[in-house]
């Protein structure tokens, strides 16, 4: 089944650093915080959260009908898109902009710092959804990380057409105020969120999400803990995978979503889904690269019968 998924399309920088970040508490304090790191490693990879999140779609076999605006830089990574059996119908080009980058730096515990410049992504909402919506009839959407504008554009347009989406504001979420979280959840399934997220999104709102989940259902991540979905109050835990080696926790979030809306379109409960991509995302930690990894439906059979008791749904 198609899934819609609107966001960034990225080129991604990653340096990785052999030792844990160390900050100066007292320049901190003060806001003065200047610091360098020796870097071991360093590759340009193809990311983004729409890319990242149809990647992982696409591995289990799914039919992602990606939305973004990229730069007149983009060129091989839409040939490289097309390899990989994604459709750049919607994907437009936006002359004399360069496409989103991020720069991502990590040290020996998994620790991220992270600069995001974007580009060509800034004029996402001059395209409109509902000509692709028409056409493909999704059964699951994302709205995930995009031009602010871009973002609420797509909530609305869901929401209109009663397509289920995931309200998924990522590092848009600085941006936003009140009315615009409720724009982006108005009419969503569900809201995913990073932990640091979540505090922005209950600050926002003044409201906890335990609170919010008697609204809609909410998924924090927690990294190597791994995260808490709320529904109706209450908190169903799932534990990050054990003795996986985590090489590069890059797009892990995105590869996460892209195994529960697989699941979702395939008719699963949204827990059994956030189980499937709980596996994914500890699957994919274990390769370089926002998208270096290779992996199929059978493989995490594999481990869903290590990881978990309950049954997985055929």
């Amino acid at each position: 089944m198609t899934i819609f998924i609107s966001g960034s399309v990225a080129i991604d920088t990653v340096m990785s650093c052999p030792a844990p970040f160390l900050l100066d508490a007292e320049q901190v304090s003060k806001q003065r915080l200047t610091t360098s790191y020796y870097v071991s490693n360093m590759q340009h990879v193809w990311g983004g959260c729409a890319a990242n999140i149809a990647y992982a779609l696409r591995q289990l076999g799914g039919t992602p009908i990606v939305m973004a605006t990229v730069g007149s830089d983009a060129g091989e990574y839409l040939k490289y898109f097309q390899q990989q059996g994604l459709s750049i119908e919607y994907i437009q080009s936006v002359p004399h902009h360069l496409t989103a980058k991020a720069t991502i730096f990590s040290d020996s515990l998994g620790q991220q710092i992270t600069g995001f410049y974007a580009g060509a992504m800034n004029d996402a909402h001059m395209q409109t959804a509902t000509m692709a919506l028409t056409k493909h009839q999704p059964s699951w959407a994302i709205v995930s990380p995009d031009g602010k504008q871009a973002m609420l554009n797509r909530s609305i347009e869901l929401a209109y057409t009663k397509i289920p989406f995931i309200a998924d504001p990522g590092q848009a979420i600085p941006i936003m105020d009140k009315n615009d979280l409720i724009v982006l959840m108005q009419g969503a399934a569900a809201i995913a969120v990073n932990e640091a997220e979540a505090v922005i999104l209950e600050h926002t709102l003044k409201q906890n999400v335990q609170e919010l989940s008697y609204k809609i259902p909410v998924v924090v991540t927690l990294g190597d803990k791994g995260l808490c979905f709320w529904d109706k109050g209450l908190a169903h835990t799932l534990d990050a995978v054990k003795n996986i080696v985590a090489i590069d926790a890059t797009g892990c979030g995105d590869s996460l979503r892209g195994a529960w809306l697989y699941a979702l379109s395939q008719g699963w409960s949204m827990l059994d889904g956030l189980r499937l991509g709980n596996l994914m995302g500890a699957y994919t930690v274990q390769y370089a690269g926002a998208q270096g990894y290779m992996v199929s439906l059978n493989d995490l059979k594999l481990l869903w019968h290590k990881h978990y008791d309950a049954p997985m749904p055929q």
